[in-house]
């Protein structure tokens, strides 16, 4: 099934993305995932990443402690997010 088109976000967005990375923050992540399903996950946003021109969130889960969970997210597909 193919993707939907890229809805590119709001500004004020993508500034909180930017300052988590920037300050090494955490963020608290909410979205729906491919299958419709509800994801919350506490993440550690590594860097911002356009990809076939979609953006994306480029993240570490933060809860494994594993180096190498590296995972990414389409920003159009974030809910919310609050930095912790």
């Amino acid at each position: 099934m193919p993707e939907e088109p890229y809805k590119p976000i709001a500004c004020g967005d993508y500034d909180i993305y930017e300052i988590a990375i920037m300050k090494h923050r955490q963020l608290r992540l909410e979205w729906q995932d491919v299958e419709g399903e509800l994801c919350k996950q506490t993440v550690t946003p590594l860097a911002l990443k356009i990809i076939e021109g979609a953006e994306y969130l480029l993240y570490e889960i933060s809860n494994t402690g594993d180096k190498h969970s590296n995972q990414k997210i389409r920003l159009d597909k974030i809910n919310s997010a609050e930095l912790c």
